[in-house]
């Protein structure tokens, strides 16, 4: 069923959406329809799912590609940006399977990407912000932008570096097919951002709105926060590598962290019970409450030494 608006259709090239999913039986048509509305086609890359993701999602009009197990975010975009490829997409939008994002986006994503002549536009939570999203994942999203910004001195912060829903260039989504084999699983976001900088290209970010089930937003998992570094420490050398490679120790051991960021100080709480963190900026209650740092906690300061490699 193809759903394609006729003032949607590409002239140079077809747009691709690319949905990577696990176990997403319950929200992954109603991703495929909305998509199909902006897109020529919608792959979905099921990633190992033990439910009737691949079934649903091709009943509702997607091209649906399978793995026996799961690789992971990257490896599943990785594979859609390749099937993309193929197929000479001019520009590939990506988004989760899971219905967190509002698909009725998509148009102004697509059309702010193509009016800007952008090779990377994403679709940042941050923005704007509003209810919809707790500080804590606004504070675990401020440092991992504060991170990768460490690496390119000068430039501002990235708005949203994790954010799933983003619209590719072509060109650039082919030079990430390799990339994407070689990061940890979710490590495509943060890779794709740092080789776009590296390149010179054009990042730009367009708000989006988002739903999230509340009890998702308590913590940060340890393993999120982890592929984040993984990903820094391997596409970095000599002090960056190690400032990084320190940091990541720290969250392997779920120590506690604090961010001495330019404006705020935030500090990653570890929750041992759900394996994550909890993100929590320094206030003055904080300040009487907590007299000093946790024991073991691993400073982090944004200021000092650039990171550019």
């Amino acid at each position: 069923m193809q759903l394609t608006s006729p003032d949607r259709q590409s002239t140079t090239g077809p747009i691709i959406g690319v949905v990577p999913a696990h176990n997403e039986s319950r929200t992954i048509a109603h991703v495929v329809e909305g998509l199909l509305w902006h897109c020529d086609e919608v792959i979905v890359l099921d990633d190992g799912s033990t439910d009737d993701t691949h079934e649903i999602a091709k009943a509702a009009g997607a091209t649906v590609r399978r793995s026996d197990r799961s690789a992971g975010y990257s490896s599943a975009v990785g594979n859609g940006f390749d099937l993309a490829a193929n197929r000479g997409a001019r520009c590939v939008v990506t988004v989760d399977g899971d219905c967190a994002h509002i698909l009725d986006d998509t148009a102004k994503l697509i059309d702010a990407h193509l009016a800007g002549n952008a090779s990377l536009t994403l679709g940042s939570r941050f923005l704007d912000l509003d209810h919809s999203v707790a500080s804590t994942k606004i504070l675990a999203n401020r440092v991992a932008s504060v991170l990768v910004a460490k690496l390119f001195p000068g430039r501002p912060a990235v708005s949203d570096v994790a954010t799933g829903f983003r619209v590719y260039d072509g060109t650039l989504a082919q030079e990430l097919i390799g990339e994407a084999s070689r990061v940890p699983r979710f490590g495509l976001c943060y890779a794709s951002i740092v080789h776009a900088l590296r390149r010179g290209l054009s990042i730009q970010s367009e708000k989006t709105t988002v739903r999230y089930d509340g009890s998702q937003l308590l913590s940060t998992r340890r393993s999120e926060f982890d592929d984040l570094l993984s990903t820094l420490v391997m596409l970095t050398d000599g002090a960056a590598r190690c400032k990084f490679e320190a940091l990541r120790v720290a969250v392997r051991n779920l120590n506690p962290i604090k961010f001495e960021l330019a404006r705020e100080v935030i500090y990653a709480l570890p929750i041992r019970e759900a394996d994550g963190y909890l993100f929590q900026a320094q206030s003055e209650l904080y300040r009487r409450i907590i007299r000093c740092d946790p024991e073991g906690t691993h400073l982090f300061r944004e200021t000092g030494e650039d990171l550019a490699t």
